[in-house]
């Protein structure tokens, strides 16, 4: 089959769907990409496409073509919906004059609903069946950071999210919750397919392996590129591995500190993007708890420090790194100034690839906190699954599918409720008391786990055959 994948994000940033397409590629397929202007994850367009250069590219025998679409620069609200009208109007028009014949269309919908308009141009032009992988569900995503008290636009953003999803002929989700909240909605005569926001290769043979190292090696220019992105965005905050040896500025700018995590301390990371839904000050209210109960222990949390076990030390302090950039970034360095915690945090800025890897390896607990939302009933945040990737435990404050699979499917870890932060504060410290052995223990669970209900070959089969005919083979996670 001849496929165009239509997505405003595709390589060189680092998103999901660069595996799907060349999963596609490599299982006989010819796929061809509608993308926009890669500016991940600073909101700058990337040089190499600036002026107009590299509009059209082939990467791994995937083509690609590029529409236009403005910067979202600082990631202020003007700036993103610019930026999402600027890129469907260009999609949408390059849609309209496409004289290349498909066989079929998927669209990877990250936020907003409208990048599936082009798809619907072109599929009705050609009269082709197109398929939707929801990896946000609208308007539910909006809602969850964005909060309309004018009923008359919660109700016609609700009623174009639907347009947008009934024009698909059938919706691949990327959390099983998803189907029955389709059906809530109304959408009931659409085939669905289940398949994880994240895969996992268990095994790659010489030739992957090879590829592989060929696809990290980037380009001079994609390097500098990172460089930048990493030098611009770190504001670091607390005691980073330098600062606890010395003191530092907690507001210059500087490239963040890729050294381990430091082994005296009990150390809890977070990794990902900083939006209002992580729910940092819940994060933050369970610091501000542990930092009592150290300095007065006179006021202690319900769960006591035991005492260490032979083969452990005395328990150490908790220490939280926060690896990532986004909106909230800001807002949350404040607040940790505010509450006197800046030697308890570290933000070590956006990081990529092997970095992120080194710091998942060297963390003691990874940390994950949402809002409390109807969404999280059915939707589990995608650093979630990759932390269970990692093969790390997990202490998280969410509700719903989130709390459901680290607690009692993957047992993983220890998931409290949304917004709990005293709870929150007991979990770490539960964690904290257990042995390396059995920290070790809760992480290979959840790695196990992702292994096997997350397979890359198996759900990648799964997906052509349904993108070919329509056909439902679901995972028997659910």
């Amino acid at each position: 089959m001849k496929i165009l994948v239509v997505s405003q994000r595709y390589w060189p940033e680092p998103f999901q769907v660069n595996r799907i397409c060349e999963g596609l590629v490599k299982l006989g397929h010819q796929v061809d990409v509608l993308a926009g202007l890669p500016q991940y994850p600073k909101g700058k367009v990337f040089d190499r496409y600036r002026h107009g250069k590299n509009r059209q590219e082939i990467h791994n025998e995937v083509n690609i073509f590029r529409t236009y679409e403005s910067e979202r620069g600082n990631n202020k609200s003007y700036e993103i919906i610019w930026n999402y009208i600027t890129w469907t109007v260009s999609a949408v028009w390059y849609a309209f004059w496409q004289r290349q014949k498909y066989d079929r269309i998927l669209v990877n919908e990250v936020s907003p609903v409208f990048v599936i308009l082009p798809a619907i141009v072109l599929a009705k032009k050609q009269k082709i069946p197109l398929y939707v992988y929801v990896m946000d569900l609208w308007p539910d995503s909006l809602f969850s950071v964005m909060n309309f008290k004018a009923h008359w636009l919660r109700n016609m953003l609700t009623g174009l999210s639907l347009w947008h999803y009934k024009k698909a002929s059938g919706l691949i989700v990327a959390w099983q919750g998803m189907i029955e909240r389709f059906r809530e909605v109304g959408i009931t005569d659409k085939p669905m397919l289940y398949a994880a926001h994240t895969m996992i290769q268990r095994a790659e043979s010489r030739e992957q392996r090879a590829e592989s190292r060929e696809q990290r090696a980037e380009s001079r220019e994609q390097r500098i590129e990172n460089r930048e992105c990493r030098i611009q965005n770190d504001r670091i905050v607390g005691a980073d591995a330098s600062a606890r040896r010395g003191s530092v500025n907690p507001t210059q700018s500087r490239p963040a500190v890729v050294e381990l995590l430091d082994s005296k301390l009990f150390n809890v990371v977070f990794v990902g993007n900083l939006n209002p839904n992580q729910d940092f000050p819940t994060v933050i209210a369970a610091a501000k708890i542990l930092q009592q109960a150290r300095q007065n222990p006179v006021k202690k949390l319900s769960v006591q420090p035991a005492k260490p076990k032979k083969s452990e030390r005395s328990l150490k302090g908790v220490h939280f790194t926060v690896v990532g950039d986004g909106m909230s970034k800001l807002e949350i360095q404040d607040q940790v100034f505010k509450e006197n915690l800046q030697n308890y945090f570290t933000f070590a800025g956006m990081q990529f690839g092997k970095t992120v890897e080194q710091y998942q390896k060297e963390a003691d607990v990874m940390i994950v906190c949402a809002i409390q939302d109807p969404m999280y009933q059915y939707v589990i945040p995608g650093k979630v699954y990759s932390y269970l990737i990692a093969g790390k435990p997990i202490v998280a404050a969410m509700d719903g599918a989130s709390q459901d699979l680290i607690n009692h499917r993957a047992r993983a870890g220890i998931c409290v409720n949304s917004g709990d932060f005293e709870s929150l504060a007991e979990a770490i410290l539960e964690i904290q008391q257990m042995t390396k052995s059995e920290r070790k223990a809760l992480g290979l669970a959840g790695k196990k786990y992702a292994e096997k209900y997350w397979d890359y070959d198996e759900t990648m089969q799964r997906i052509e055959k349904f993108v070919a005919s329509g056909t439902v083979v679901n995972s028997d996670e659910y």
